[in-house]
C-alpha cells in the first residue's frame, strides 16, 4: 500500500520525463463533466424525491419537521450515491485515453513491448471492458456499503464502519485504474485475481483517487495522475513476480 502511494509521487517525475502532461488535459475535462452533470441532476431531483420521502412518513408526529428535512436529506443521498457512480462513470468513460497513457509508460519501462494501434474497435472494446467491470464493481461495492452503513447504526461500530466503507471504495477505485494496465496482460477473470492478491495495492492506489475527486482541482488531475501511479505499481508487480 505505502509502494502505490508513493507511486503518485513517481508518476509526477514520469509524467514530467516522458512529456505526458497533455494526457492529463482531456480526461480530466470529461471528469469534470460527468461531476457537474451528476451534481445538476442531484439539486433537480432533489425536491422531488424529498416529497416522496415525506410522503412515506408514516406517523403524524414531526411531520412538519419531516417534511422540511425530506429534501436536504434526499440531496444528500443523491450526491452520496453520485459520490459512487462518479468514480465508475469516469474510469468507463475516459478508459480509451487511460489505456492509451498506461500503454505509453509500460512501453518507456519495457523495451520489449510494442505499442498497439489506436483503433476505433480498440476504443469500444476498451470501453466494454470497462463498463463490465465497473458494473460488476458497483453492483459488489453498492451490496459492502449498504451493510456497513447498517452496522454504522449500531452505536460504537459507526467509527470503524466508516473507515471500511472508505477501504472499500478505495479498493474498486484502486481496482479501476490498475486495471488500465492489467487489461494488456489479462482476462477479466485472471485480473480480478491479481487485484485480490493485491488488495492493498489497489487500496493504496485508490485512497489518493477518493481524496482528489472531492475538489474540482483534484477531479482534473485524478484520472491521469492515478491512472499512472497504478500503471508503475502493476508494472513493479509483475517484474517482481518476474524475477521470483
Amino acid at each position: 500500500m505505502l509502494s502505490a502511494l508513493y507511486n503518485y509521487l513517481e508518476a509526477l517525475r514520469i509524467s514530467s520525463r516522458l512529456r505526458l502532461w497533455r494526457y492529463w488535459i482531456l480526461p480530466g475535462l470529461v471528469a469534470v463533466f460527468i461531476a457537474m452533470v451528476i451534481l445538476g441532476v442531484g439539486f433537480t431531483l432533489h425536491d422531488n424525491a424529498g416529497n416522496w420521502l415525506a410522503d412515506k412518513y408514516p406517523f403524524d408526529f414531526a411531520r412538519g419537521v419531516v417534511r422540511a428535512a425530506a429534501p436536504w436529506l434526499s440531496l444528500v443521498l443523491i450526491i452520496l450515491l453520485g459520490a459512487i457512480l462518479l468514480k465508475h462513470l469516469i474510469m468507463v468513460l475516459t478508459a480509451p485515453f487511460m489505456s492509451l497513457l498506461s500503454e505509453k509508460v509500460e512501453a518507456a519501462f519495457d523495451p520489449y513491448y510494442q505499442e498497439k494501434p489506436f483503433t476505433v474497435a480498440r476504443m469500444l472494446n476498451e470501453m466494454m471492458r470497462g463498463l463490465r467491470l465497473a458494473l460488476r464493481n458497483l453492483i459488489r461495492e453498492l451490496f459492502f456499503v449498504l451493510i456497513l452503513t447498517l452496522l454504522g447504526l449500531l452505536g460504537p461500530v459507526g467509527i470503524i464502519s466508516t473507515i471500511l466503507i472508505v477501504g472499500v471504495q478505495a479498493y474498486y477505485a484502486g481496482f479501476g485504474n490498475l486495471d488500465f494496465t492489467l487489461e494488456r496482460h489479462f482476462g477479466v477473470r485472471d485480473s480480478v485475481q491479481f487485484v485480490r492478491s493485491n488488495k492493498w495495492m489497489a487500496i493504496g492506489n485508490g485512497l489518493p483517487f477518493l481524496f482528489l475527486l472531492t475538489t474540482v482541482v483534484g477531479i482534473l488531475v485524478a484520472p491521469a495522475w492515478s491512472t499512472i501511479a497504478g500503471t508503475l505499481s502493476v508494472l513493479a508487480e509483475k517484474e517482481r513476480i518476474t524475477n521470483l
